[in-house]
């Protein structure tokens, strides 16, 4: 069973968090939890953070002992996490895994912290129930994007290549909040995530990637230039679903705010969509499929919004 203990040491932490480009202002604040929260009430459900088949549950166990530190919890919450990512390196490293890649992907705990910044004004987290896929291996930052071993829970969809099935397994593409996704960034996240699974997880025979996001959506079409990122980035995706209800593009394209007319109009992907909602419309989420290896560098070179 793995201690907590080994992990809970607060000068460890300040390195991971100056290695993974935690801000520092959130540094401030997680590493005197290192001295006030007592990792031993926590420490049954702490292992179960780094398996995929329980994480979810070790984030259910640890919230209620957590949630009682009041303000504190997001440091305590990061505290704990940043524990856990020091056992996930640890594991990585006896894997064979690539310390880049590694890092890459703990460092989606300072990503969180910004984007919390970013979309509600103030330092803070929020993120546990996500990223405990991360700390368990069961998602890999990998160039420009993050990939997840995953299968398919819905009806069977789509034809022929395309078509999905209930149990299927994929690979699940993730888009970092600052990711840059130039053609050549693309390309070069997917032939390695394609090598990377073949060498790490050889077992897991899937045959497409899948997404879920709503960068898939078909409305885009209509609100950006052809030559947008966002629509590069969706045309190697053959569309099988669109969910005009999604309403998650709202915090990541306009952050914490709700009321349309409040929306930002700083880029000229804001004051599209404020646009096109005011009017009536709605962004939603599209779910969309290629076949492995199908992606294409189709011009590097080509300027792209």
């Amino acid at each position: 069973m793995i201690d907590i203990l080994e992990y809970w040491d607060r000068d460890a932490a300040a390195r991971l968090c100056a290695a993974i480009g935690m801000p520092p202002k959130a540094t401030e604040a997680i590493l005197p939890e290192y001295g006030r929260f007592d990792p031993a009430s926590i420490a049954r459900a702490f292992p179960l953070l780094l398996d995929r088949a329980t994480g979810p549950a070790g984030v259910a166990a640890i919230e209620p002992v957590v949630a009682a530190t009041g303000a504190r919890a997001p440091w305590v919450w990061l505290a704990i996490l940043l524990a856990a990512a020091a056992r996930r390196r640890q594991l990585d490293g006896e894997m064979g895994i690539p310390e880049s890649v590694t890092m890459d992907t703990l460092a989606a705990l300072s990503r969180f912290v910004r984007d919390f910044y970013t979309q509600e004004g103030r330092w803070g987290f929020k993120g546990q129930g996500w990223i405990w896929r991360q700390l368990s291996g069961g998602i890999y930052r990998i160039g420009a994007l993050e990939f997840e071993r995953f299968r398919y829970p819905g009806l069977a969809i789509g034809a022929g290549e395309a078509a999905l099935t209930p149990g299927e397994k994929l690979l699940s593409v993730h888009i970092p909040g600052d990711a840059v996704l130039t053609e050549a960034a693309i390309a070069d996240a997917y032939a390695r995530a394609e090598g990377f699974f073949a060498r790490f997880a050889p077992d897991w025979d899937y045959q497409k990637l899948y997404c879920d996001s709503w960068m898939l959506s078909p409305q885009l079409k209509k609100l950006l230039k052809p030559a947008s990122r966002i629509l590069r980035f969706q045309r190697d995706y053959q569309i099988l679903e669109f969910n005009r209800e999604d309403c998650h593009y709202i915090r990541w394209i306009f952050g914490a705010q709700t009321d349309p007319a409040l929306f930002k109009e700083e880029t000229s992907l804001q004051r599209s969509v404020k646009a096109y909602v005011l009017a009536g419309g709605r962004v939603g989420a599209g779910v969309g499929v290629f076949a492995k290896g199908r992606y294409g560098l189709i011009d590097a070179d080509r300027p792209i919004q």
